[in-house]
């Protein structure tokens, strides 16, 4: 073990202890569950949505936390290449700050929120790109694909998370009806709640895949 490397807090300790379940359990009631909560928790800018950012905001500040962490290079590496990613992802669920600086138009399925209104929208693709380039100069050019497969050779990759979110983004398209036609059947009326139950299991299954490779690589001797 890297003697450089603090102790996890006791939450972080039970949460990567017991997540696979909880994930999966979560996965599992999404479907049952979207048929029993209100529609209206499937709404953009509601309950559900509002929790998504709390964890694509947890994920960034985790990132950015162990960038600010004089401990080890990869790690600080790691943690700026997927710093932009977080960030990407939150300013995409606040359907880039239009739900702080317009007003919602209501539809059939609840509140709409678009940025085509706002004055920076024509920045917004090329944004886009270049902090995706960014990420993936500073994984190419620094090599971060070799820790990774150290993790693989360790046993210690984060398959399950990643595998999870496979399936979570899946069920999330189908519910939207982006699935090539195949739809969930029985719960039409919920779709919208079953759409962002699952796409929060995604955000969640990439925090986790996140504490576990930061943890694995913080306890891996120094090379």
């Amino acid at each position: 073990m890297n003697p450089s490397a603090a102790t996890p807090h006791p939450l972080t300790r039970f949460w990567l202890a017991n997540a696979r379940w909880i994930l999966a359990g979560l996965l599992l009631a999404g479907y049952p569950l979207s048929g029993v909560l209100p529609p209206e928790f499937g709404w953009e800018n509601n309950w559900i949505e509002n929790f998504q950012l709390l964890v694509l905001l947890g994920g960034l500040a985790a990132a950015i936390h162990q960038y600010r962490t004089p401990r080890d290079g990869t790690l600080s590496r790691l943690a700026l290449c997927v710093i932009p990613i977080w960030s990407l992802c939150a300013a995409r669920e606040t359907s880039w700050g239009a739900t702080f600086l317009t007003a919602a138009t209501m539809e059939a399925d609840g509140p709409s929120f678009t940025s085509r209104n706002l004055w920076y929208h024509p920045g917004i693709a090329p944004l886009v790109v270049v902090l995706l380039a960014f990420s993936a100069y500073v994984f190419v050019r620094r090599r971060l694909d070799r820790p990774m497969l150290q993790l693989v050779r360790q046993r210690q990759f984060p398959w399950f998370e990643l595998a999870l979110c496979v399936v979570a983004a899946g069920l999330s398209a189908a519910a939207e009806g982006h699935a090539g036609g195949f739809k969930l059947p029985g719960i039409e009326s919920a779709m919208e709640v079953m759409e962002e139950w699952s796409e929060t299991l995604v955000y969640l299954g990439l925090l986790t895949a996140q504490m576990r490779i930061f943890r694995a690589l913080a306890e891996a001797p120094p090379t």
